[in-house]
């Protein structure tokens, strides 16, 4: 049964943040992670009760999400190199990057708004489809902790990540994050 309110279902988002730099092992080699956070959101968009699908089409398309054509995937990664203590952070959609320039503010500013929407939302209004937390969409969408936390159970961290409150939250961090910059963006421009 698809239940959905908003223009949107089966939302989650999960965030790590590693204090210092890790060694993990991968295979024959070791990956080396740096200081830093990383914070994804993963929804499906659709027409019921809004246009949400019909906003986002043009995005999609540029990024398209390679097992659901209608489903956003937004990352925010930040790094620390310890040692120099340069900064780098940067975003994606769908595993593209996406820089922050003016080509891409409206995708940006799209996306801020989706952000504060999902935030904002009734949390009876967040539905998740029971199917959808093991599909391969869902286990793609938060492959990467598997990685950035190998210690973790991943099913156990496709259970949180879809749980109301780390949607919410990790969209409302996400809108923080894309709020800042698109004001410094706008300011310095």
């Amino acid at each position: 049964m698809n239940i959905s309110f908003h223009g949107v279902k089966n939302t989650g988002s999960y965030h790590y943040t590693r204090k210092s730099t890790e060694m993990i092992p991968a295979g024959r080699y070791v990956m080396i992670l740096p200081k830093g956070r990383r914070t994804n959101i993963h929804v499906e968009l659709n027409n019921q009760n809004g246009n949400d699908l019909d906003e986002f089409r043009d995005i999609l398309e540029k990024y398209p999400n390679y097992h659901n054509k209608t489903a956003l995937n937004f990352v925010y990664d930040y790094m620390e190199d310890e040692k120099t203590g340069a900064k780098q952070h940067f975003y994606t959609i769908n595993n593209n990057l996406v820089e922050m320039n003016d080509k891409n503010l409206p995708v940006l500013s799209k996306i801020f708004k989706l952000m504060k929407k999902i935030s904002t939302m009734d949390k009876e209004e967040l539905k998740v489809e029971n199917r959808y937390v093991t599909s391969p969409e869902a286990h793609d969408a938060f492959q990467a902790y598997k990685i950035f936390c190998p210690e973790e159970d991943f099913e156990k961290i496709l259970d949180i990540a879809h749980t109301r409150y780390y949607a919410q939250t990790g969209a409302a961090y996400l809108a923080k994050k894309l709020e800042k910059e698109l004001t410094n963006f706008v300011i310095n421009a």
